[in-house]
């Protein structure tokens, strides 16, 4: 909890204040949007920590001017082998508020919050094991933009996304991806 406190200060100071500002200053935001990601998963379940990758596209639209409603769909990509299980994330996906720090031209901060569904499976070679799971649940995520100056509507993201986190099992990654703004 110690470390927390300074990184949401941190992050606090990263968004604009609205304090002394009245609720007609808010500005209806005029901008969609569309996406790509590549996430390095980690799945971390009754010790083990398998890491298959998934990509995903992901669409949005403001609502004010730096808060968007965004759908993401994440598919698996490839699996992972651990103590002889094979742990594949099949799928996510996640409805989310998109809280942005600057506006699509430069470089900011994004914080993510909404809720996800994502498909687990394990399979394993003893007596033809094989779990199938759908994991529904609070999900998060951080990134950092930035747009290139030839293409100021293409946005390239590094991020964190927790998917689950229960006692149990915990799915979550980072992220690289585009954003193309219109």
């Amino acid at each position: 909890m110690k470390r927390s406190i300074p990184l949401l200060l941190l992050l606090s100071s990263a968004f604009p204040s609205f304090a002394a500002s009245s609720w007609t200053d808010f500005r209806l935001g005029d901008s969609s949007f569309v996406g790509v990601d590549y996430m390095f998963s980690s799945v971390k379940l009754s010790g083990e920590d398998a890491k298959p990758k998934l990509a995903g596209l992901k669409a949005g639209f403001s609502l004010y001017e730096q808060i968007s409603l965004e759908a993401d769909y994440l598919q698996g990509t490839s699996t992972d082998d651990v103590v002889g299980l094979e742990f594949d994330v099949e799928d996510s996906k996640g409805l989310y508020l998109l809280f942005k720090s600057g506006d699509d031209t430069s470089f900011g901060v994004d914080v993510t919050l909404g809720y996800a569904s994502t498909k687990l499976t394990v399979t394993g070679d003893e007596n033809d094991y094989r779990s199938s799971e759908e994991y529904n649940g609070f999900s998060w995520g951080i990134s950092f933009y930035d747009s290139f100056p030839a293409y100021k509507n293409l946005q390239m993201k590094l991020g964190y996304k927790s998917l689950y986190d229960d006692n149990n099992i915990k799915i979550d990654g980072f992220t690289l991806g585009f954003n193309y703004y219109f």
